[in-house]
């Protein structure tokens, strides 16, 4: 594409965008860089334009492929980060964002987004020292500066969290005094003030936390145990009844505000309030560390919100604090259980059993167990209907999966499957049994079935790269280019695709039809890989599709001769040529393309009829008896070679050797893990 040209569509891209016309901003930047490699800085714009559509995996892609064009790092990473995190990415948001930074240490949004990022890996101090850098780069930007205290407040909680109360407090009070004001970090701040010890001012930020959100009972409660610290018995007991109210099995007001504390917590729990009930316990906890009662309230509040490796902390602390108390083994199984530690969990409650829990408990952890390490589940499958079977056991989602597991381990995949759908009806994200919904569609030989089953899967989990790649393979396979070409795009924010998956995303653009984003993946692939005769073909054949044969041809004509090795690109230069009416042309192309593969058919038959379309009968004639001499000669070569490698097959082997071979493959057989055994921690993000 003549540079002239090149800049007008780069111009009109740009003009598209500041009016807010993205689609035809990527029109216009999809067609330029499908003609042209001479301008990378259009790719920064093509990643802009996605992301401001919310498309961010294939901005993410786009921004990769300004930065490996040699454009420039500071704003290709600037870019590129945001789009993770924008992503839900942060970690590799972060990186980029820091590399950013560190090639361009005066941009505020820079600094800006880095701490957010950081914010949301809980990094809160770091978050506080970037965004604290942005401020004092860009010191009337209001969204920076909010963001800078909304970095305080996460700071703050997070020194609470830790113990350090007099930092909290302070730190919560500035955000507070410079506009960040509102119940819940009033809230925080009173918690910080009352563990300090400065109950005066936490009960004047607890009602000023009441007069914004008169009607949550959660200030109220920590209002009233501030009242009883306080002192202030009439108050305290007046604000308990209101309460009640709401609560009426509450007991009468508790003596002191630790009392009051400890119920607080166990009605948030008990309502299924799980982060409230561990942010009251973690205080109590701080203060009487050896509390086995509250440590597993706490523990049990942490498991239900998913923080698996606090809750078995906390459990072993409780047991540690209380070794014979058996109810703290059986949450510790369930822990255990939960994380994936089927083998401890087990042992939890064997150990539980031995104390004294209840046979009927123990059993059920057993079978759990059991079920996930596939011991004898033929067995196990009666044990696991009866209890389920039992009332209070009915609707439970781990026995169900249970059964489905044992059911479809011994051999009966069209029973299993029931059993996981029930589960996904209760838990829609329940990972292993969506990837038992593979295993079951793929036992049945239901096509139909298994790619909903991976498509379901993706949507819950979509970084699992190693799941999207088997998906695509199977898409491509059915000839399902356009899906697959989706798929792809849609993992693209979770890891840079390997050299497979990008020859398979070009491939799959120019079979859905989508000629120019073919054409500018194999632009980008032909960058790495400049003497590839694949690329090359695949990036003609985009070009000629689109409109562009001049161009398809042009690319072949400058391409380097190790880049036409093959026969495949002097076939499509053949018929470039004859379609442009090039007929001498034509055949030198075809004559190229015979001299590297004398055994092709195809570029015999073509030369054929070049020939006698010409009229030269004689010339066409002699040429399909060369045509037969050759492809005899190859054929005759072809069978020699297997004639050879079957009497090589056909040899004795030594019997040790053999037996020896046999017994590997055995082994790998045994040793490999099927899709449904995924270990659910070995794809979560680390």
């Amino acid at each position: 594409m003549p540079e002239t040209e090149a800049r007008k569509l780069l111009e009109a891209a740009i003009a598209a965008g500041e009016k807010r016309d993205y689609r035809k901003a990527i029109d216009c930047l999809t067609l330029l860089l499908s003609r042209t490699d001479s301008m990378p800085e259009a790719f920064l714009y093509l990643g802009r334009s996605f992301y401001a559509l919310g498309e961010q995996g294939r901005a993410i892609e786009a921004f990769r492929r300004f930065l490996d064009s040699g454009g420039d790092q500071a704003a290709g990473l600037f870019f590129l980060g945001r789009a993770y995190l924008a992503s839900g990415r942060p970690v590799e948001a972060s990186r980029c964002l820091k590399k950013s930074a560190e090639a361009d240490p005066d941009k505020a949004p820079t600094w800006a987004f880095l701490g957010a990022a950081m914010l949301k890996r809980r990094r809160t101090k770091l978050a506080v020292d970037c965004l604290e850098r942005a401020v004092n780069l860009a010191p009337q930007d209001k969204h920076i500066y909010r963001g800078y205290l909304n970095a305080l407040y996460g700071r703050g909680v997070r020194l609470l969290a830790k113990g350090d109360s007099e930092s909290a407090g302070k730190i919560l009070g500035f955000a507070i005094d410079n506009g960040l004001d509102g119940a819940a970090i009033r809230l925080w701040r009173a918690k910080a003030l009352r563990e300090s010890g400065h109950i005066a001012e936490a009960i004047a930020e607890c009602e000023a936390a009441l007069e914004l959100e008169p009607d949550d009972a959660s200030i109220r409660w920590v209002r009233a145990g501030l009242l009883l610290a306080g002192g202030r018995q009439g108050e305290a007991l007046a604000e308990f009844d209101a309460i009640r109210a709401g609560h009426p099995e509450l007991p009468a007001l508790p003596a002191d505000d630790v009392s009051l504390a400890r119920l607080r917590a166990s009605v948030a729990f008990r309502e299924g309030r799980y982060k409230e009930a561990v942010s009251d316990c973690m205080p109590l906890l701080r203060a009487n560390p050896k509390d086995a009662a509250l440590r597993s309230l706490a523990a049990e509040s942490l498991r239900a919100l998913g923080e698996l490796e606090r809750s078995r902390e906390h459990w072993m602390r409780a047991i540690e604090a209380a070794p014979e108390e058996d109810e703290f083994r059986l949450g510790l199984a369930l822990a255990l259980y939960d994380l994936g530690d089927y083998d401890g969990s087990l042992k939890a409650a064997e150990r539980a059993r031995k104390l004294g829990a209840e046979s009927g408990e123990v059993d059920y952890y057993a079978a759990l167990c059991r079920a996930r390490l596939g011991k004898e589940s033929a067995a196990l499958v009666p044990v696991l209907q009866n209890l389920l079977r039992s009332r209070s056991r009915a609707g439970d989602p781990r026995l169900m999966f249970a059964l489905g597991e044992a059911l479809y381990r011994s051999g009966r995949p069209d029973l299993a499957g029931g059993w996981f759908e029930k589960v996904l009806g209760l838990a829609p994200d329940h990972e292993l049994s969506l990837l038992y919904r593979i295993s079951v569609a793929e036992s049945l030989g239901d096509e139909e079935a298994r790619c909903e089953a991976y498509a379901a899967y993706l949507e819950a989990y979509p970084d699992n790269q190693k799941l999207r790649r088997e998906y695509v393979g199977i898409l491509a396979s059915s000839g399902s280019w356009a899906l697959a070409a989706e798929t792809i795009e849609a993992g693209l924010p979770y890891g840079k695709p390997d050299i497979r998956t990008r020859h398979l995303l070009a491939a799959s653009y120019r079979k859905a039809g989508r000629y120019r984003e073919g054409a500018i993946a194999y632009r980008d692939m032909l960058r790495d890989e400049p003497l590839s005769g694949e690329l090359l073909v695949g990036l003609a054949h985009c070009l000629e599709r689109d409109g562009k044969a001049d161009y398809a041809l042009a690319l072949l004509e400058k391409a380097p001769a190790a880049a036409k090795a093959g026969a495949v690109p002097w076939m499509l230069q053949a018929a470039l040529y004859a379609r442009a009416g090039k007929s001498e042309a034509t055949i030198a192309a075809l004559r190229a393309a015979l001299e590297r593969d004398r055994s092709n058919e195809k570029a015999w038959a073509q030369l054929v009829a070049a020939y006698r379309k010409q009229g030269l009968s004689e010339m066409a004639a002699n040429c399909e008896e060369e045509a037969r001499a050759a492809i005899k000669k190859t054929r005759a070569a072809r069978r020699s070679a297997e004639a050879k490698a079957a009497s090589k097959r056909e040899e004795p082997k030594d019997e040790g050797r053999l037996t020896a071979k046999r017994s590997d493959v055995a082994t790998e057989r045994n040793d490999v893990v099927g899709l449904a055994d995924l270990d659910v921690r070995s794809r979560r993000r680390q």
